[in-house]
């Protein structure tokens, strides 16, 4: 994932440093939102990474997340931004979306008046006044990669994705496929799940009469593609 080193200004004034490099980049989404979900801001990139690449002409500012997207969706990404906003520090998000894995870093603004130590504040008038800004890239996990990603405080793992065209899948066969993109050949996988290779083979073909996709080469891609992992068979899965 991009490093993004620039440093984030109070609320009283604009994000001219990250907007300026970074608005026109065509893999990284930049949003900034305030606390109730509304879109203050965004740029090109973050429309193309959650309505697709042909709607470069939609627009979110000045729209709530409750406008664009599905309420259960919205309901835990602001949960999320509430707890950044008690914290008073950034986080890292992970999800999927169109069956995509997204990695988001989630970065509270200070408010100007708050200086630099941010105390004079309390934490309560510090999430009524939240403002954030969030970077968003799609970022696939390759097979042969070591896992950046640890299921611990130091990344939050959303718990409702949308999974795309993975969504027509049960949860047994999103860990088979987990476990494809993950490089295991059958009888690995039948191992690790305790089943006979014959069953894990019958999975394999339902996932890609299913995906319409019978090459194990390609379906590896979908899987690193969604950064898909063992565990994501049982998240909630979003029907858009």
């Amino acid at each position: 994932m991009t490093s993004v080193s620039a440093s984030v200004p109070p609320a009283g004034r604009p994000c001219f440093d990250l907007w300026d490099h970074l608005q026109e980049d065509p893999c990284i989404g930049l949003v900034e939102l305030t606390l109730d979900g509304t879109v203050l801001r965004h740029n090109t990139t973050a429309v193309r990474i959650y309505l697709g690449r042909d709607a470069c002409g939609a627009r979110f500012g000045g729209r709530s997340l409750r406008e664009l997207f599905p309420a259960e969706w919205v309901d835990e990404r602001l949960q999320i931004l509430h707890r950044v906003a008690r914290a008073g520090v950034k986080r890292v998000v992970r999800s999927i979306w169109g069956g995509y894995q997204l990695m988001s870093r989630v970065i509270p603004l200070a408010d100007e008046a708050d200086g630099p130590d941010r105390t004079s504040r309390s934490v309560g008038d510090d999430a009524a006044a939240g403002r954030f800004l969030v970077l968003v890239q799609r970022v696939p996990h390759l097979q042969n990669d070591p896992d950046p990603l640890l299921e611990d405080d130091a990344v939050l793992f959303t718990q409702i994705n949308e999974l795309g065209p993975l969504a027509k899948l049960t949860p047994r066969e999103l860990e088979v496929l987990a476990l494809i993109g993950r490089g295991l050949p059958t009888k690995a996988i039948a191992d690790e799940l305790h089943r006979a290779p014959k069953t894990i083979e019958n999975h394999r073909n339902a996932i890609g009469d299913k995906l319409q996709c019978n090459r194990r080469l390609q379906l590896s891609e979908m899987a690193q593609r969604a950064g898909l992992r063992f565990t994501d068979g049982r998240r909630r899965n979003l029907t858009r």
